[in-house]
């Protein structure tokens, strides 16, 4: 694995000019193909991509949301993430918490630090916003997803339950 290319990225706040890129990225049908093999959704990659529009469009708009993006020297975006941070409760000292979505890197530049730096990145700007938990979801089988987790210091705490109707 060369890290010469996650040294080089920076990682910042996505522009609104990015919108349409970062929406390639979380709608590559490589990843849509293996979650409609395990998850039995059927769901087109047009559906799957005005889906993610929507979804990244109303993250914008909420001041919860924050979505970054990994960006090359020559300003290509290679990677996104979005959180959303809140309380997990209504009492204003309950604890500030953030629930990670979508870390997505272009298959170009995958297994070459860019995701781990994203996640460092995150792990820095959610200390600096005093958030005191993490939490986010990934399919148990994400062989690409769950090592860098576990070796992050993550802990698989639950099962997330679905039912299609």
């Amino acid at each position: 694995m060369s890290t010469e290319i996650a040294n080089s990225i920076s990682i910042g706040r996505i522009k609104f000019t990015e919108l349409e890129r970062a929406i390639e990225l979380v709608s590559q049908p490589s990843i849509e193909e293996e979650a409609k093999k395990t998850s039995g959704f059927k769901r087109t990659e047009s559906e799957v991509r005005l889906e993610n529009m929507a979804i990244f469009r109303a993250y914008l708009d909420n001041p919860q949301y924050r979505v970054y993006v990994a960006r090359t020297p020559q300003e290509k975006v290679i990677g996104v993430m979005a959180v959303q941070i809140k309380r997990q409760g209504f009492h204003p000292k309950a604890p500030l918490c953030a629930f990670g979505s979508d870390l997505a890197v272009d298959p170009a530049y995958r297994r070459q630090g860019i995701a781990r730096k994203m996640f460092h990145f995150l792990m820095d700007e959610l200390r600096r916003a005093q958030v005191e938990y993490f939490t986010f979801t990934v399919r148990k089988d994400n062989e690409r997803a769950l090592p860098l987790y576990l070796d992050e210091g993550c802990q698989i705490t639950e099962y997330v339950m679905m039912k299609e109707l």
